[in-house]
């Protein structure tokens, strides 16, 4: 689960906009992977990425609904793990 994600990558396997990823990072709910040396984890143009794991958490923490589509964004990101095998 220690998938690296992009915004985009995150907001689309949650069902909501980058635009409440963007807000879920400003509030707090989704931390910028880091590495072993506490650095950020940036892609090639410096844009941030995220850890699965935390894109979870923060989908359930920031909805009403946040289990019941945790577990389906959990679902979501195992089907396509396992097709991209």
């Amino acid at each position: 689960m220690d998938a690296l994600l992009s915004g985009s990558q995150v907001a689309m396997m949650a069902g909501v906009s980058v635009a409440a990823v963007c807000n879920w990072v400003a509030r707090g709910y989704l931390p910028v992977a880091t590495d072993d040396k506490g650095r950020e984890i940036r892609d090639p143009r410096g844009r941030p990425r995220y850890r699965l794991r935390d894109a979870l958490k923060a989908d359930v923490a920031t909805t009403r609904r946040g289990e019941a589509r945790g577990e389906k964004m959990a679902v979501m990101v195992a089907r396509r793990i396992s097709e991209a095998a």
